[in-house]
């Protein structure tokens, strides 16, 4: 009697206190914070640094992964159809807050959901596109850093004329699923012809297309190529430059990830600057600031880098006053 009372007991006594263990521990995952990462790109070296420099951030400002916050990653791998399913699949888990790097991953994260707030690296102009009522005062769930500004075009053709001053000819690259090239496109055209270049637009949607249309172009005689930020380009970055130096053409871009593959130079925004910033944006959030009350942030680190090697193998002489200027040298 004793002992069928004691293992009565005995089960009784843990059953309770495996049941206090579940609500502990539902307690304890309540009470983490969920970070929900919405990826333009594919998965390579460069995006999977910028990524662990936005986790470091947060954990540098007391947010560790595992005790009180968590991270759910999804990628569109460069393909709108791909974004979109991720995007589907990051919103149906309502994290606390989405960051979003992409124009791309930005748009479909605000179509498919308005309530859940969103730190976004993107775009050119967040009004133009009606994700802000303005910078300084978004208003809504969304807010965050530009990756590009306007002056930066210019910069990317004063590059090409130090860097090739026989050229005369030049052409933008751009993907027309991209909603900011509408406007890249009209700022490069006036730049352009200010500076004396006969200007170009290649609108391409497909890699073989894009190939095609940079091969066409270089048969059209000597000139050089821009290229605005874009997933799309970026995720095809060997091939881009590969096909630039192929047909002779210098290729100057707004990315240093296509300088280490071969372009001639590239003048841009630092992302890691910008995935730091957008680290003290989600913690802000995450600690109750309302998203459209956060100012949307224009670009103010730069990076000029400039890679030798091509210059040599296109025959052109970098001036060492150039050369002075360049925070990096790729070789």
């Amino acid at each position: 009697m004793s002992v069928s009372l004691t293992r009565r007991t005995f089960g009784f006594l843990l059953g309770a206190a495996l049941g206090s263990l579940g609500l502990d521990t539902r307690a304890q995952n309540s009470a983490r914070k969920c970070v929900g990462l919405l990826l333009g790109t594919r998965r390579n070296p460069t995006s999977e640094a910028y990524v662990e420099v936005f986790r470091r951030t947060l954990a540098s400002i007391g947010w560790e992964e595992g005790r009180n916050l968590m991270f759910d990653v999804r990628r569109g791998e460069g393909s709108l159809e791909k974004v979109r399913a991720a995007a589907t699949e990051l919103l149906a888990l309502r994290p606390d807050v989405i960051f979003a790097n992409g124009i791309r991953a930005l748009n479909e994260g605000r179509a498919a959901d308005l309530t859940i707030p969103i730190v976004f690296i993107a775009t050119t102009d967040p009004v133009a596109h009606g994700f802000a009522q303005s910078l300084a005062r978004p208003g809504g769930q969304t807010t965050g850093f530009l990756l590009f500004e306007f002056s930066v075009l210019g910069k990317l053709l004063d590059g090409l004329h130090e860097l090739a001053p026989n050229e005369k000819r030049v052409a933008l690259l751009i993907n027309p699923d991209n909603r900011s090239t509408g406007l890249h496109a009209e700022a490069f055209a006036a730049a352009a012809r200010t500076m004396g270049f006969e200007p170009s637009v290649l609108r391409v949607r497909e890699y073989d297309q894009l190939v095609q249309a940079m091969v066409n172009f270089g048969a059209g005689g000597s000139g050089g190529i821009i290229l605005p930020p874009d997933v799309f380009m970026l995720d095809h970055r060997d091939g881009i430059a590969a096909t630039a130096l192929r047909i002779g053409v210098p290729l100057v871009a707004a990315q240093r990830e296509f300088v280490e593959v071969g372009a001639l130079a590239s003048y841009g925004v630092n992302e890691r600057t910008l995935n730091r910033q957008a680290a003290s944006y989600v913690d802000r959030i995450l600690r109750g600031t309302r998203a459209g009350g956060l100012p949307i942030q224009a670009p103010t680190d730069f990076q000029f880098v400039i890679n030798p090697a091509t210059a040599k193998a296109l025959n052109l002489a970098i001036p060492p006053t150039l050369l002075a200027r360049a925070d990096e040298v790729i070789e």
